[in-house]
């Protein structure tokens, strides 16, 4: 999954935030309590928990339309066929579109990113500090045959700030590397 995760983190990473970009708090801003094992990574907009062992970089993605704009990005160890667990979160200030827009960006880029995708669910979620959020998982064939399930967890704040957090796991390996704990543990602090 490590060419795999890279180029289709990066490419939907890419497109979410530009997509955002073009296109605070609600009612339980609290961050989540932080899993045993797990440290809480944190930035002006929004915090999520990680196994402790798992290093996160931060950074400005490399085409910053809106000013603020931050991605976070954390491997986990190599897995089901070396597959490598990969959590990035972006957020774009002052969004405008909501959350439905955000989630036709997402399904759009999907698409055309993800050869073979099928849709596991879609639902609403709850996450810290958001008024709405939408949570979309998925699977989809790696070059290897190893089925990769994707989670798209999507959200918005009172102040318009959207922050997104894909995943994706080797299938195999959701329960291992605690993904359902990670995707709770996002806070939107803005």
């Amino acid at each position: 999954m490590q060419v795999l995760s890279r180029a289709l983190l990066a490419g939907t990473l890419a497109t979410t935030v530009v997509a955002l970009s073009a296109c605070g708090g609600g009612d339980d801003d609290k961050a989540p309590a932080t899993p045993q094992g797990f440290k809480r990574s944190e930035t002006k907009y929004f915090s999520f928990a990680h196994p402790a062992a798992w290093e996160v970089e931060v950074r400005k993605p490399r085409q910053q339309l809106n000013a603020g704009e931050l991605v976070a990005e954390s491997i986990g160890p190599a897995g089901t066929a070396g597959q490598r667990p990969d959590v990035v979160v972006g957020v774009t200030p002052d969004y405008r579109s909501g959350l439905d827009g955000m989630v036709q960006l997402s399904e759009l880029s999907s698409k055309t990113q993800f050869v073979g995708r099928r849709v596991l669910s879609r639902k609403d979620a709850k996450v810290a500090g958001a008024k709405a959020a939408r949570l979309i998982e998925a699977e989809v064939p790696a070059q290897d045959g190893t089925l990769i399930r994707t989670f798209d967890l999507l959200s918005i704040s009172d102040k318009r700030t959207a922050v997104s957090m894909f995943i994706a796991v080797a299938a195999a390996d959701v329960d291992r590397s605690r993904v359902r704990e990670i995707l709770r543990s996002l806070q939107v602090r803005v």
